[in-house]
């Protein structure tokens, strides 16, 4: 794994189902609205996932880069 933080989820999803060992599915969370303290989330931590995305879907429609996909 190489990614940090939240990303690492997607990343673990992403080596999940390219190396078929196991079934992925999507589980509806209901958060309540937070009554006090601050989110974690930030726009790096945003950023850092979608380029993470980005950069596996260019690899793998491209060839270019495959050596960053994680395995």
């Amino acid at each position: 794994m190489t990614a940090d933080g939240y990303a690492f989820l997607t990343e673990m999803a992403f080596v999940i189902s390219r190396n078929k060992l196991g079934g992925i599915v999507e589980l509806p969370i209901n958060y309540v609205d937070r009554a006090y303290g601050d989110s974690k989330m930030n726009t790096k931590i945003m950023r850092e996932s979608m380029l993470l995305v980005t950069r596996w879907g260019i690899a793998l429609r491209t060839g270019i880069g495959r050596k960053h996909l994680p395995r």
